[in-house]
């Protein structure tokens, strides 16, 4: 009848994404900020892909002369090769379709929710100006996460073990996870960052503050900030955590010896931790 049909037309509008405009280039600019703004979290999406597509050259060029249907065939590889390299460079994707540097941002995500720090500041040097010892705030600090005593060999330390990798519904997550995953080691320190390592390999020193709103301002290494929107479910009978990160337009510049840095998670990244 004329309301199911109605409600059909409905649910199908949800699943699009239209912009419009007096000229092309404004056009183009109001999508790709509907894009960019897109949450969806438990399945895939091509929602980067589309950005990129959107974004590239050819497609911003004046008149769109060359957008056809070997729009692809032209530039997929191009635009394919521009999604890998979000990471640091020389850095390989996991087993589960990840970057090194995308296991360590959500690890530092988990860390700071299975820490309680949801809206505690975050970044190193606002944790150097509040503490009264010059040092962070001293042992009992939020901002020191899980520390302990003992020096560097006494901090604390938490193992992320990925499932699968991708958040689908083929992942069993009450069982181990599998050989191929990676397991992300995060430490604790003083001053409220971490130091995270991903497998034998790759290594990062982050910090992070997120906000009870779901944003997570990024600082790694002490000089490249990012910033995403988290989205999380903790199951704690079953052991196990949800972490959905999207990237968000940054504020402002990166601070004094800083950059801006893009950082591309788009699956669901779900661990047992220790």
């Amino acid at each position: 009848d004329d309301d199911n049909k109605k409600e059909e037309e409905e649910e199908e509008d949800r699943g699009r994404s239209a912009a419009a405009a007096a000229a092309r280039s404004r056009c183009l600019n109001a999508l790709i900020f509907a894009l960019k703004r897109y949450r969806i979290a438990g399945v895939r999406t091509n929602i980067p892909f589309l950005i990129e597509c959107a974004e590239h050259p050819a497609f911003q060029a004046e008149g769109g002369g060359t957008i056809d249907t070997g729009f692809l065939d032209r530039y997929g590889a191009e635009i394919l090769g521009e999604l890998s390299a979000g990471g640091v460079e020389g850095e390989e994707k996991d087993g589960g379709g990840l970057l090194p540097l995308e296991r360590a941002v959500a690890g530092l995500a988990a860390s700071l929710l299975l820490e309680d720090r949801v809206g505690s500041i975050g970044c190193l040097e606002e944790a150097r100006r509040s503490g009264d010892d010059g040092e962070g705030g001293g042992p009992w600090s939020r901002l020191s996460g899980s520390w302990r005593m003992g020096g560097e060999e006494g901090r604390f330390k938490r193992t992320l073990r990925p499932f699968g990798g991708d958040g689908g519904d083929d992942d069993d997550i009450t069982s181990t996870s599998s050989p191929s995953s990676t397991p992300v080691e995060c430490i604790s320190n003083r001053d409220g960052s971490y130091e995270i390592t991903v497998g034998d390999g790759s290594a990062y020193t982050l910090d992070g503050r997120l906000s009870p709103s779901g944003r997570m301002d990024v600082l790694l290494d002490r000089s490249i900030r990012m910033s995403f929107s988290v989205a999380s479910r903790e199951d704690p009978d079953g052991g196990y955590m949800e972490v959905h990160l999207w990237n968000r337009d940054s504020d402002g510049g990166g601070g004094e010896g800083g950059k801006e840095e893009r950082l591309i998670v788009n699956d669901a990244w779900i661990a047992t931790f220790e």
